[in-house]
């Protein structure tokens, strides 16, 4: 639905006024502190976030397989359980900001957990872990949900506060809130990508070059995610009272959140899921993908990382897990754009890239599988146990991840514009649920921790069928979208 000029009107009167309150009144000094808050609030979170991913990277490695499993697992569970069930609920009682901050300060836990492993021993250690994993997945689940508002209202008054030049005088509004978009969205995604590498290099890094080893690197990552939660709460802006001033043709996630009860917070996401489940084909075709992926990730946390690179490519007691992470979020943050450009040049036709991110992952499982090494057949220098073949599957991986990051989530948007909630709850379901498996069955199966075949296997077929179903889903999505058009037309 497009805003009307009376819209528009009041729009941008409920954002001069809360903008004049935080900066003074002028137009250019409100864009220029819009980008100074979004651009720390990219930071804070980043940094911590960061700090986060790099601990998961070394769980499988630095706590040992047993444990390594049942604490990453244990962070996907919670995670995906806060994300479905208890989510919405927090944000509406933190508000947007605080949200964030919040999750932020509960995530520290989760990296002192890691401090608390190194210090203990026995049945101790095993619980403080898990209970960090635990507290862990709990910020994570509500994290994403606070993040989202807070881009938006961020992005409205940006774009409302940037001046037109004379191309762009006959531009509406929703073309502008594009652009914003877009402009913002590529700075958290550099941001996010950039102090994630950053982080996991800092793993290889710091204990290398301190006594302390790994208890130092958690200190600093603690400290580190502690300055950052900090720095969320007292230097970030509040755009909670954006979301609660303005008034557009379509309410406001905090607006609508506000007038939901309780138990529809609790429970809107499994509800909302469910229903486009069953009533749209497109999201079933879609689960084999996003299930692949989380199999794919949860393959390479344990025994790419927890096995490979530690029995081929360790040495001298430096532990090079972290340069492997980072070239994972490295490659696919320099590929994200180049894939976006390619999608733009074929007029918006996403299947060709969704086709190269499914093809890496299946290429990647296919290496793995046919060598099937176990522990006791790495020899270092033959097959893939060496250096050189495994930055290529790294890469390869970070490929796909690149492609799942970006292509993917905009591919989501693409298919069901009018339910994105229901959309992306599906896929934190299909995905999540695929990671806590994958975690949990290296507990379940003994035997799996020594025979890589059963999950690069699954993880293959996965990729194979997200090939044909895939397509077919783009192909409803194109029909579905012509009916739409016809229809009017028709009348």
């Amino acid at each position: 639905m497009s805003r009307t000029p009376q819209n528009e009107y009041t729009l941008l009167q409920g954002v001069d006024s809360i903008s004049e309150s935080l900066t003074g009144g002028s137009d250019t000094r409100s864009k220029s502190w819009v980008l100074r808050n979004f651009v720390l609030m990219c930071l804070c979170f980043s940094l911590n976030h960061g700090c986060v991913t790099a601990c998961v990277a070394l769980a499988s490695s630095d706590l040992g397989p047993d444990l390594g499993a049942y604490s990453s697992g244990t962070l996907y569970l919670v995670y995906t359980l806060t994300a479905l069930f208890g989510s919405s609920a927090i944000v509406q009682l933190t508000g947007i900001k605080h949200g964030l901050s919040s999750s932020l300060f509960v995530y520290c836990a989760y990296i002192a957990s890691f401090i608390a492993a190194k210090q203990t021993t026995g049945e101790i250690k095993w619980i403080l872990t898990v209970t960090g994993s635990v507290l862990g997945g709990f910020a994570a689940g509500f994290l994403w949900t606070a993040q989202g508002p807070f881009v938006t209202a961020a992005t409205k008054l940006y774009a409302l506060h940037t001046p037109l030049t004379s191309e762009e005088q006959g531009e509406t509004s929703d073309e502008r809130m594009k652009k914003a978009t877009s402009f913002l969205s590529s700075i958290f995604a550099v941001f996010y990508l950039v102090c994630e590498a950053a982080m996991k290099v800092l793993s290889t890094v710091i204990p290398d070059q301190f006594s302390g080893g790994e208890t130092t690197l958690y200190v600093v990552f603690t400290i580190v995610s502690v300055g950052c939660a900090i720095g969320m709460e007292v230097l970030v802006a509040d755009l909670s009272t954006v979301y609660n001033s303005i008034k557009i043709s379509k309410p406001s996630h905090a607006m609508v959140a506000a007038e939901e009860s309780l138990l529809q917070q609790v429970t809107g996401k499994v509800v909302v899921a469910i229903k486009l489940l069953v009533s749209d084909p497109k999201m079933i075709l879609m689960y084999p993908v996003q299930m692949g992926f989380g199999f794919a990730s949860t393959f390479v946390g344990y025994y790419a990382n927890g096995i490979l690179i530690v029995s081929c490519v360790n040495s001298g007691g430096t532990n090079y897990v972290g340069y492997f992470a980072a070239l994972i979020a490295v490659t696919a943050g320099l590929l994200s754009p180049v894939l976006s450009f390619v999608t733009r040049k074929l007029g918006g036709n996403k299947v060709p890239v969704m086709t190269l991110g499914l093809l890496a992952f299946l290429l990647e499982m296919v290496v793995y599988a046919s060598y099937n090494l176990h522990a006791d057949d790495l020899v270092r220098g033959e097959k893939i146990c060496a250096v050189a073949p495994l930055v290529g599957l790294y890469m390869l991986h970070g490929l796909g991840r690149g492609v799942w990051e970006s292509t993917n989530k905009a591919v989501i948007i693409d298919f069901f514009p009018n339910d994105p909630k229901a959309a992306f709850a599906n896929v934190i379901v299909s995905s999540g649920s695929a990671s806590t498996i994958g975690f949990f069955l290296y507990q379940f199966h003994k035997d799996l921790k020594n025979d890589p075949l059963p999950i690069t296997i699954l993880t293959s077929v996965l990729c194979a069928i997200g090939l044909v179903t895939f397509p077919i889903a783009a192909f409803l999505n194109r029909s579905q979208k012509l009916k739409a058009q016809s229809e009017p037309s028709a009348m």
